[in-house]
């Protein structure tokens, strides 16, 4: 959504990304990998560009077009509020031909209501990442992180989704993630 990022992202332009995709679509179909194209910035522009959802759409509508096979709404730097999140999920719901999903990223204590928020209009397939380690360097906020993975479960949970997650195994590698990370909290 945003030449801007894409530029500091991955030194090309929008058009010149879209040129890579098909040769990545390539590479992937000849190995047979799925290829999942991430719509960076489709919940807002934090750096007064051009925003709209119509722009969401065009981009989706191009991914299609290069062959992706599955769509991935991601907010980069955070801007994605839980009324953004609904509206996007609804609209995914009702537009997208191909599976899709969310690359969220939110502060800590807001992740939750946002995981539920999606699932609520559609999205089935969430990044996470254990405790929200990670994130964008471009976002503006230290706080914003990853979709916590043990935040998004407990909605599933919560929602009554299956879920083929050892609860067990993930308290072993959250511990684990704790010890390597922890001093960073």
């Amino acid at each position: 959504m945003s030449d801007l990022f894409q530029q500091r992202n991955s030194r090309k332009d929008i058009p010149g990304a879209i040129e890579d995709l098909k040769r990545v679509k390539s590479v992937a179909s000849d190995h047979n990998v799925e290829l999942v194209v991430y719509l960076s910035m489709a919940f807002g522009n934090p750096y007064g560009e051009a925003y709209d959802v119509d722009m969401v759409l065009e981009r989706l509508h191009q991914a299609v077009q290069c062959g992706a096979d599955v769509v991935s709404l991601s907010d980069t730097t955070g801007q994605g509020t839980i009324e953004k999140v609904g509206q996007l999920c609804k609209l995914m719901n009702m537009e997208s031909t191909l599976p899709w999903g969310a690359h969220m990223h939110s502060i800590y204590g807001e992740a939750a209501a946002k995981a539920q928020e999606a699932m609520k209009h559609g999205c089935r397939r969430i990044d996470t990442a254990l405790r929200g380690f990670g994130g964008c360097p471009f976002a503006s906020d230290a706080l914003i992180g990853n979709m916590p993975t043990e935040k998004v479960l407990s909605v599933i949970t919560a929602e009554g989704y299956d879920c083929t997650v050892n609860p067990l195994h993930l308290e072993s590698s959250y511990n684990s993630a704790l010890k390597l990370f922890g001093h960073y909290l």
